[in-house]
């Protein structure tokens, strides 16, 4: 191995430890002060608590309001993902690919279509959306690059020329890669400036953007639920998993879930 390439490998991964060792000790910091907290029925001191923090830290930074909210929804969602959203996404390609489910023939189930996108270095499904003019597309790889984005049935473009409403087709010409585009060639800018823009993390980067259109990766989280629960978990008979239903499924099929996302 190239020397240059060890060192960036060995820096690489040294962050990685420094960032779980910092991450582990704010979890078990936060998790003492969230059980001071708890009192059954009382939820809303842990939010006020939590509420107290973001407005104090902002007023020492001085640089504007709600800048620590802004961090504070990158790093919930991007926990909310890693926990219970991330692992589902190969157990749905791999149901959708089982399937045959292509864009062609895809599988239709209570919240839309979803079919997988056949490809050689990422991994690619279209779902959901409930509204038949646009879906969501999720790309993800073997680094934790994962990318959400609407595309939609035609391609749409703003009034100085750009893509904002990309489709399929416009994805595929670009070989699903729209992180390396060129947003003066293609509209796409990686964040909320995007007109489809759901949700991305980046490997040692995170969740970023969340702030502006929290609805909208919400919705998502939702939906990847759903298409779960359709195609992988499909004796919940609800449409959903809730949490309980999630753990027993996991119970039962004792890989423990599929972690390559």
């Amino acid at each position: 191995m190239d020397h240059d390439l060890k060192k960036e490998l060995a820096e690489m991964l040294r962050q990685i430890a420094d960032r779980d060792g910092v991450l582990k000790k704010v979890m078990v910091r936060s998790n003492r002060e969230l059980n001071r907290l708890r009192a059954g029925e009382m939820l809303g001191e842990p939010a006020k608590y939590i509420a107290n923090i973001c407005v104090e830290l902002d007023a020492e930074y001085g640089v504007g309001t709600t800048l620590t909210l802004d961090w504070m929804l990158d790093s919930y969602f991007e926990m909310e993902f890693d926990r219970r959203v991330r692992r589902l996404l190969p157990e749905i390609h791999a149901a959708l690919k089982a399937g045959n489910y292509t864009e062609k023939n895809p599988d239709s189930h209570f919240r839309g279509l979803a079919f997988y996108v056949p490809h050689d270095d990422k991994t690619i499904f279209v779902h959901g959306g409930g509204d038949e003019s646009w879906r969501y597309l999720v790309i993800f790889d073997k680094l934790g690059y994962v990318y959400v984005r609407k595309i939609w049935n035609r391609l749409g473009r703003n009034c100085i020329g750009n893509v904002d409403r990309p489709t399929l087709a416009f994805y595929r010409k670009q070989n699903f890669a729209p992180w390396d585009a060129s947003p003066r060639a293609s509209g796409f800018y990686g964040d909320c400036r995007d007109e489809g823009h759901v949700f991305t993390t980046q490997f040692l980067q995170g969740v970023a953007h969340v702030i502006w259109n929290i609805g909208i990766p919400m919705s998502w989280f939702m939906e990847v639920n759903s298409t779960w629960t359709e195609m992988v978990n499909i004796e919940e008979v609800r449409g959903l998993s809730d949490p309980e239903s999630v753990q027993k499924y996991y119970d039962t099929n004792s890989n423990g879930g599929a972690t390559d996302v």
